[in-house]
């Protein structure tokens, strides 16, 4: 806060603890009730409980353990925190990176934190500048899997969830470095940097809209909405770390919208599956037997739209029909579209798997081959060439042998 390290604490009951404190930096403490209590000497015995309590002022060793917890949480959790929720569809970020485009990254990224946890506590001047430098290989690293990504495309979703974690280690270290240059005046971005970021991204946004006027690029307009955010507190902090960040989102929505397709949102296609069986939060099909898939289109605009529909199924299963041509009223929605999808009930016999609800995994029986889950997606085109938003159903396989 303000270039002095901070601590929040709080315990389940009263606790006392030591803490360390900066003797250069005028420590004191905040309860929640904003009573303001001054420190003195090299450490303070401190009281806290259920209330928290923010302590200003604290040594800078805190700041690179705390660093050095961070990167780690990102690193080594799918979502950059401690959870029990298994979130399935993501693995931690160390190996999403592995197998995006970034084979070893998140070793040298560790390397170079701990060099940065080093300075921090040796030399906390030099902080904005340590943490630009690891910023700036979070950059990198973006760029890179955008390139593993466009020789993809059709893979370019699996990239997402990478690409939200590294901007969220950007945007973190970005507010660190904000905080230590607010008391050092020529760490402070410049008038020159802030005008020349807003024209990059004013450019960026431009391009944009020329590409597709009637459209929006979803992915890469989440990255160009985070680069404005970051923007925003730079030109208000006049803060370096935010700065840069905002640049390196600018950078890698550049390399987003070349080919991320543009996507109509006042249209779109909806289904149900009235055969399956409902779990909570989770829906399963049992093999063997022919499921209907109804479709309906959903029009937002102001005039009639047609076009056509389509399914892409899993590999092993089959439909009589994968696509269908619909028409939709100005503010309405099309007749229901049904399709009929097959699922394989052989070889016999079955065996029994877990899927998993969002009340627990449950023991389902199907057909040996058959994964216990599946993603159908369902996209579509209107008749004038603009895409509709593509869905995908995460659903079980396989039939339910006892109660969840």
């Amino acid at each position: 806060r303000d270039g002095q390290a901070m601590l929040v604490t709080w315990a389940d009951s009263d606790t006392e603890v030591e803490v360390k404190l900066d003797q250069s930096a005028e420590a004191e403490t905040i309860d929640w009730l904003g009573r303001r209590i001054a420190l003195e000497g090299a450490s303070a015995q401190l009281s806290i409980g259920p209330c928290a309590l923010a302590i200003i002022g604290v040594d800078q060793r805190y700041v690179a353990g705390a660093l050095g917890a961070f990167c780690s949480l990102q690193l080594d959790t799918p979502a950059g925190f401690e959870t029990e929720r298994d979130f399935g569809y993501i693995s931690t970020l160390r190996r999403d990176l592995d197998s995006r485009g970034g084979i070893g990254w998140a070793r040298q990224f560790e390397e170079a934190v701990q060099w940065a946890c080093e300075v921090i506590r040796e030399r906390p001047t030099d902080t904005p500048r340590v943490l630009g430098v690891l910023q700036q290989m979070v950059h990198n690293q973006m760029l890179a899997t955008l390139n593993w990504t466009g020789n993809y495309p059709s893979l370019c979703k699996r990239a997402n969830p990478v690409l939200h974690r590294l901007s969220k280690i950007t945007r973190a270290l970005g507010a660190m470095a904000d905080a230590y240059a607010a008391a050092i005046p020529d760490l402070r971005a410049s008038p020159a940097e802030l005008r020349a970021a807003r024209e990059q991204l004013e450019q960026t946004e431009a391009a944009a809209f020329r590409r597709c006027p009637d459209g929006t690029v979803p992915r890469a307009r989440v990255l160009l909405d985070l680069a404005w955010q970051q923007l925003s507190v730079a030109e208000h902090r006049r803060g370096p770390g935010s700065l840069l960040a905002a640049k390196g989102l600018t950078q890698a929505a550049q390399k987003m919208f070349a080919f991320d397709e543009a996507v109509n949102y006042e249209v779109f296609a909806v289904a149900d599956f009235p055969s399956a069986t409902h779990f909570v939060k989770r829906i399963a099909f049992v093999p063997g037997q022919e499921h209907i898939f109804q479709v309906r289109v959903y029009n937002y605009t102001g005039a009639e739209v047609s076009g056509m529909i389509t399914w892409t199924l899993p590999e092993t299963w089959s439909a009589s029909e994968t696509t269908a041509e619909f028409a939709a009223p100005a503010a309405g929605y099309s007749d229901p579209i049904d399709f009929t999808v097959t699922i394989p009930g052989e070889p016999t016999p079955w065996v029994t798997k877990m899927l998993w609800t969002a009340a627990g995994s449950i023991p389902v029986e199907l057909p040996e081959p058959l994964a216990v889950s599946g993603s159908p997606s369902l996209s579509g085109e209107l008749s004038d060439g603009r895409k509709l938003p593509v869905f995908a159903y995460d659903v079980g396989v396989g039939e339910w042998t006892e109660a969840p």
